[in-house]
């Protein structure tokens, strides 16, 4: 869906992002991932890069020449371009969203992001900040979200009557070793998050998930997989194109060609990481 901008009321939480005062009622905008105690000292595992001027693969940047096609990695406090003119481009998930957002309140939908310029196929969008929890943790803040309530109420469009919206993303890693395993990352931005939090679900998105790592959490961040029209709604698949999960109750609400009905299922194991 695409949107003409109204002449409406907002603040500029971010150099380019506006997000109307009813929204920010509902929670904390932060601009950085929100760690557990005690992990912010644990994040820099990684080595540093020694480029004295801006990163760039030619010139042989460690960073980037960790980079795979399952995880990007961006250069950290601990790298010797932190200390240059500030021009190294390997940091684009710790910095604001670099282009015009808009968030708006669209009828039976609840608050969507929409984008008020271009923005080009395979340009860094925003990242998903919020709350890095555990899983145990994680599932049970989805069980108190998805508690149902009396059908009949005003505006509800779930086929399973839930409480609350939830803004949990969930990352799995399946790292390959001597002993396989699984890494889980749990973000929730229900009350604390960024212009992220308002990406709505689409079984035909704009935008991809990319996981990118400066420290040992990755971050979420999103990608333009396509060429995005100035007034399009930003959105991404909930499954990020993985549906052996199945679908939910919730109905779906995009409005795609492609649409499946409902929502993608989330499945989460009550053992900690």
């Amino acid at each position: 869906p695409s949107l003409q901008f109204p002449h409406s009321h907002g603040v500029m939480v971010e150099p380019h992002v506006v997000i109307p005062d009813s929204a920010l009622e509902t929670f904390e905008y932060v601009r950085e991932l929100q760690l557990p105690p005690g992990f912010a000292q644990r994040m820099l595992v990684y080595p540093g890069c020694e480029c004295k001027g801006p990163c760039s693969e030619e010139a042989q940047c460690i960073c980037m020449a960790r980079s795979s096609q399952d995880m990007k990695y961006e250069c950290s406090p601990r790298c010797g371009c932190t200390q240059s003119d500030g021009s190294c481009s390997n940091r684009a998930a710790q910095q604001p969203p670099p282009f015009s957002i808009r968030v708006v309140e669209c009828a039976g939908k609840g608050f969507a992001a929409f984008v008020n310029e271009h923005i080009p196929n395979g340009a860094h969008v925003a990242s998903y900040l919020g709350e890095v929890i555990s899983r145990r943790e994680a599932s049970a803040r989805l069980r108190r979200d998805c508690q149902p309530r009396a059908s009949g109420t005003p505006n509800d469009q779930s086929a399973s009557h839930t409480n609350h919206h939830t803004y949990l993303v969930v990352f799995r890693e399946h790292i390959t070793s001597d002993q396989p395993r699984v890494l889980t990352t749990c973000v929730d931005a229900k009350e604390k998050g960024n212009v992220a939090r308002f990406f709505n679900h689409s079984c035909d998105p704009c935008l991809q998930v990319v996981p990118v790592r400066w420290g040992f959490v990755p971050c979420l961040t999103f990608r333009a997989v396509r060429d995005i029209q100035p007034g399009e709604e930003l959105t991404f698949d909930y499954a990020d194109g993985d549906h052996r999960a199945g679908l939910s109750k919730t109905v779906c609400l995009c409005g795609s060609e492609h649409c499946r009905g409902f929502l993608p299922r989330t499945k989460l194991a009550d053992d900690t990481v």
